[in-house]
């Protein structure tokens, strides 16, 4: 838009029609534009490194704890951070990647930010815990089986997401049955 002209200035924009010919200024407007400048250096913030880690047994978690991040700048040094996202250190993290944030301002008012996750792998598989069951078929020889219903005692740290049954022949009274 500028084409190498200095941004710096009042410019003037003119909205103009060249419909019926006549060629005149619609709208005339003043702009002024001004260079932001930033005072001082930025700081230089650093994070944590990623973290990974199991979940706690029987739990869809697990308790994280890690270092704040670290700031300095030129002009102040060492600047104080603040946790602006994610849980605390020494939190229970879910199952799952959390994004945690910090960030420093210095005395500039530069405000510089950094982010590093937490991943909690569910490395606890669910406990089976199906129960024998009686049931009578219909007159056409048919009983729908629930696989909840079987595993219903089941468990999991997580939460059971869903039954499935391995296997499709099963033990009736006169023999396999598939």
């Amino acid at each position: 838009v500028f084409a190498g002209e200095p941004i710096n200035g009042n410019w003037t924009l003119e909205i103009t029609d060249d419909v019926g010919g006549d060629g005149g200024t619609l709208y005339s407007y003043t702009v002024t534009f001004s260079e932001i400048t930033q005072v001082g250096d930025l700081p230089v913030i650093s994070c944590p490194a990623d973290i990974v880690v199991d979940n706690a047994p029987g739990v869809c978690g697990a308790v994280v704890n890690f270092a704040d991040a670290t700031a300095v700048d030129t002009e102040d040094g060492v600047v104080a951070t603040s946790q602006t996202g994610g849980p605390a250190s020494g939190s229970v993290f879910a199952v799952g990647t959390t994004t945690v944030s910090f960030e420093a301002t210095d005395s500039d008012n530069n405000t510089v930010s950094c982010d590093f996750t937490v991943t909690v792998n569910d490395t606890e598989a669910p406990m089976a815990s199906c129960v024998d069951m009686t049931v009578e078929i219909d007159a056409g020889g048919t009983y729908v089986l629930n696989a909840a219903d079987v595993a219903a005692a089941s468990t999991d740290n997580c939460g059971i997401v869903d039954y499935y049954f391995a296997g499709s022949t099963f033990e009736t009274l006169n023999g396999p049955f598939a």
